[in-house]
């Protein structure tokens, strides 16, 4: 069994049970696949001798009942701004974090009078430089400011500490970054800059403009 999406991509790639053992392999994490300013990469998937059977947790959950064993998946993706500057801090080994407030809005309908509303979500995330792999906090610093409209994925992680004050246990869940594209448009905060007169534009202000993706 080798489900494949509809889009074109693997998302997840479910190994044959009889040889495999019921692993699930994420393709995404091994290969650093990314699938630019689309939350659609998220995509369902399909059995080849079979029509579409719904979203990978309906097909996990079936394996599951199957006798296989349920892997833990910890997968964020988020459209949204900014709602501040990223806040850099360095460590003494030479490690750097990007701090990054960030709001996305749920839709919801107001019952009194009918109308579609947002309802913004406020969110911490943090961006690490990684030993090994993109340097997402310095891409942070570089290229994202308050109101910039992005994409984010990462995963969630909880962070626990004791109060100076109180000697009291604290925590709260908040978002690693794993990768983050800014998906173009002006930002909320400002109006697009003009262009001087007779300059041609270069392909990535005119897709910045158009609102297309940009990798960071």
């Amino acid at each position: 069994m080798n489900p494949t999406s509809p889009c074109g991509c693997v998302s997840l790639r479910l190994l044959s049970v009889a040889n495999q053992g019921s692993e699930v392999e994420s393709v995404a994490a091994q290969d650093s696949v990314v699938h630019p300013g689309s939350p659609s990469s998220l995509c369902y998937l399909q059995q080849p001798d079979k029509p579409l059977s719904g979203s990978p947790a309906m097909l996990l959950t079936e394996l599951n009942r199957e006798g296989g064993n349920m892997p833990n998946l910890n997968k964020v993706m988020l459209m949204g701004r900014l709602t501040r500057e990223p806040e850099v801090k360095e460590f003494a080994n030479g490690g750097k974090v990007a701090q990054i407030g960030f709001a996305v809005n749920n839709r919801r309908r107001n019952h009194e009078t009918g109308e579609w509303e947002d309802a913004p979500v406020w969110l911490e995330l943090k961006a690490y430089n990684r030993e090994t792999g993109r340097k997402t906090a310095d891409l942070a610093e570089k290229h994202l400011h308050k109101g910039m409209p992005v994409y984010v994925e990462g995963h969630l992680a909880l962070e626990e500490w004791e109060g100076k004050e109180d000697n009291k246990k604290h925590s709260r869940t908040l978002v690693y970054v794993d990768h983050i594209e800014f998906l173009g448009g002006k930002r909320a905060d400002q109006e697009p800059a003009a262009s001087p007169a007779g300059k041609k534009k270069g392909k990535s202000a005119q897709n910045a403009e158009e609102g297309g993706a940009q990798e960071l």
